[in-house]
């Protein structure tokens, strides 16, 4: 029996890989998103940058479908954008078009199994968030970058992860 055949050489029949258990569904913090990135006060919601981010950035580093290359790559691009806009490279419009366009292409990797239904929930929640208002585009977009970088830096390297 080649040691590539599925049993591993273990002619019971047992693959140890079959024995691990199921993944825990991995969700969002309570009250997450509740109030676009702002306490009950309408100050800045520190969560998003302490607790929130550990949370989330942990269940990241559970998850072996999305590396946190995957996830540093979509953050570089959501920071390119708000440098772009802040430095007025680009207009607010282009900046919510360039944003928006995330969603689709967190949707193609979900279907590639190269990202996990979790990350897809995480982008598509937070910039449904940044660009429902125009007016505070800006803003939230700014609170989605710090919110985002915090995640990542919470987030194992994949050699990391147990």
């Amino acid at each position: 029996m080649a040691y590539t055949d599925r049993n591993y050489g273990n002619r019971s029949g047992f693959n140890p890989r079959d024995s691990r258990p199921e993944p825990k569904a991995l969700t969002f913090p309570a009250g997450y998103l509740k109030d676009a990135y702002l306490d009950e006060t309408g100050d800045r919601d520190i969560r998003y940058i302490t607790s929130f981010a550990e949370s989330i950035g942990k269940s990241f580093s559970t998850d072996d479908k999305t590396g946190k290359s995957k996830i540093r790559a979509y953050f570089d691009t959501v920071n390119s954008i708000k440098d772009a806009l802040f430095n007025k490279v680009i207009s607010e419009n282009t900046a919510m078009i360039q944003l928006a366009q995330l969603k689709s292409r967190v949707v193609g990797r979900v279907a590639k199994e190269t990202a996990s239904p979790f990350f897809s929930d995480f982008i598509n929640k937070n910039i449904d968030i940044v660009v429902s208002d125009k007016a505070l585009f800006k803003e939230r977009l700014l609170h989605f970058r710090d919110h985002f970088e915090a995640v990542v830096c919470y987030t194992a390297e994949k050699k990391d992860r147990r």
